[in-house]
Formats: C-alpha cells, structure tokens, sequence
C-alpha cells in the first residue's frame, strides 16, 4: 500500500482537509514493487484501482476509479445494462494526477453545493485506537 501525505499545492482544498490517500495497489506497470507476486497484483491493465481518503478530521473514504472503457468492456462481458459500484469515478486514465483531480472536485461539490461526502465517496467505520 502507498500512503500519499503530500500534495501539489494547486490542490488547495486537498491540502487543507486530507490527511492521506491510501493506494492499496500500483497505478501502473512501472510503480509494481518487484517483491511483490505477479499474482497478489491487481492491476486490471491499470484501468481500475480503489482507493481511501482520510481526512484530517478523522473520516475515511473508499473509491474505486475506473475507466469509461473498463465500465464498457465489464458490461459487455457481463451482459450488463447497467454498472453500479458503490464509491464509483469515472477517470479517462488512472493515475495519481487524475485521482487527485476528483479528491479536489469532490471536496469542492461538498462545499460548494451542500452535498454529503458520502453521497460520492462511502464512508468507512472508524476503528478504535
């Protein structure tokens, strides 16, 4: 897992409420750890990933970033109408730029228009220390 504490500072709102971002796995073939079995990476071709926002208040919350063309492929493999997974963003790439990107735009509906962070993002049980 790769906890990510520091960011760029065009991410004002990020910088003021986030304590971290958690990546449980690699955003692409270059970030795997070499240690790491093949078969413990979930890479998906790096067109999906989860991830956790903890915020300096002490909520979390889990997202799972995908593609357009993940979405499209794993319905149409699953004759699927329809895709719904809780905590979804469509990002056209997965990378930290674009992840980072959706924090800040979440954050920004929240203030911004009075929407609930976990209308987006699902909320994690806080464990006792």
């Amino acid at each position: 897992m790769k906890d990510i504490s520091s960011f760029p500072t065009q991410y004002k709102r990020i910088n003021e409420r986030v304590k971290a971002i958690h990546l449980p796995h690699a955003l692409s073939k270059a970030e795997e750890d070499p240690a790491v079995p093949s078969e413990l990476i979930s890479s998906d071709e790096y067109r999906v990933a989860d991830f956790l926002v903890s915020l300096k208040n002490g909520r979390a919350y889990s997202f799972l970033a995908a593609t357009p063309d993940f979405i499209k492929e794993t319905m149409s493999a699953e004759n699927a109408k329809s895709f719904v997974s809780p905590g979804l963003i469509p990002l056209s790439e997965i990378t930290l730029e674009s992840i980072l990107d959706a924090v800040e735009h979440w954050l920004a509906l929240s203030e911004n228009n009075y929407i609930p962070l976990e209308h987006f993002g699902v909320l994690q049980k806080r464990l006792r220390p």
